[in-house]
């Protein structure tokens, strides 16, 4: 029982090391880990070498921003994850630690079987004997800082039998399954923000809806979801989603080395930022329908000044095709990460 104090013995505290270097790259609304762990394999200079745990232990390196921290493990035979999000890439374990989401591993050493604790602030080592999975996974999770409960939208009560595109359907289904906050509502402000109707009476009573002042069905049916929500919940979620704008930062730096370096996928580096940013706007006109969003509205004018320094960059790397993109541009105009 890890609860007997001759189960579990903190051995030591590892400090979270200083960085520079990049920021956002792990924040909630995070790209692919696995993409991530490519991404940084071929980008040696980005993960700083620490030190060894302890001897014996496997050597560790770290990508370190002000949301939280990726840590790539050696020899990842060695390791057993316990909780938060990981992947093996190349021989190599990989690891994402955020407020939101702390982890832990336990590997062995001759003397006996040690866990390591994750978390925003660094980690704790423990000697553990013997080792019990699910307790510990309760121990790494204390370490977690609390989020606001978000339930996840009902799409089919938002759409409320109206017609709509296959696309837009399946892509807030997705988002709605998702486990991260800022996902669900991602999913409720893409339903209200891009849906238009694919029946034809629909769209007639839809135009007159608008010409009177009103709003789509589903857009309302949209802000409804936010009545289970306070005012301070809302507040604290448009914190949250600003915070992420750092990623979409990072994923900017990300595309604009890879242009320059004539990398090959730049299409789909440029897909996948355009998306993220539409994702960003979702969140946003969700939070504003519910009186929030100034937060997020600010971090995200400040990465648009930037994008358009870049406008080139990007430009030159846009895929040719998407249907969210290809929906946005010619419904909003304005919006630059929309295709043409």
């Amino acid at each position: 029982n890890i609860e007997d104090e001759n189960a579990l013995r903190h051995e030591s505290t590892v400090a979270r090391p200083p960085s520079t270097t990049g920021h956002g790259l792990v924040s909630e609304s995070h790209r692919e880990l696995g993409e991530v762990a490519q991404y940084l394999m071929g980008h040696d200079d980005l993960l700083e070498r620490w030190t060894q745990l302890e001897e014996a232990a496997p050597t560790l390196r770290v990508y370190s921003s002000k949301d939280g921290d990726i840590y790539a493990f050696d020899e990842p035979e060695k390791l057993n994850p316990l909780g938060g999000e990981w992947v093996i890439w190349d021989d190599v374990l990989f690891l994402r630690v955020s407020k939101e989401t702390p982890s832990a591993l336990t590997f062995s050493l001759p003397d006996g079987e040690r866990l390591l604790c994750l978390h925003a602030q660094g980690g704790d080592i423990f000697r553990v004997s013997p080792p019990a999975s699910e307790q510990l996974l309760k121990l790494a999770n204390t370490a977690a800082a609390s989020i606001p409960a978000v339930p996840a939208p009902n799409i089919d009560d938002i759409l409320n039998g109206n017609s709509r595109e296959p696309w837009l359907e399946t892509q807030a289904r997705e988002k709605a399954s998702s486990e991260h906050a800022l996902d669900r509502l991602c999913a409720a402000g893409m339903l209200a923000r891009l849906w238009l109707p694919t029946d034809r009476d629909e769209k007639r009573a839809l135009e007159r809806s608008l010409i009177t002042g009103g709003a789509s069905p589903v857009a309302q049916k949209a802000k409804s979801y936010l009545r289970s929500m306070s005012p301070e919940i809302l507040a604290q979620l448009d914190g949250l989603a600003a915070s992420s704008v750092g990623n979409l930062h990072t994923s900017l730096e990300m595309l604009e080395r890879a242009v320059i370096e004539g990398e090959r996928d730049t299409k789909t580096l440029a897909q996948s930022f355009l998306l993220d940013r539409d994702d960003a706007a979702c969140i946003v006109h969700l939070l504003e329908l519910g009186g929030s969003g100034e937060k997020t509205t600010a971090a995200l004018e400040a990465l648009d000044e930037r994008a358009k320094i870049m406008a080139s960059i990007i430009d030159d790397a846009k895929a040719t095709y998407h249907p969210r993109l290809q929906a946005v541009g010619w419904q909003e105009p304005t919006a630059w990460w929309g295709l043409s």
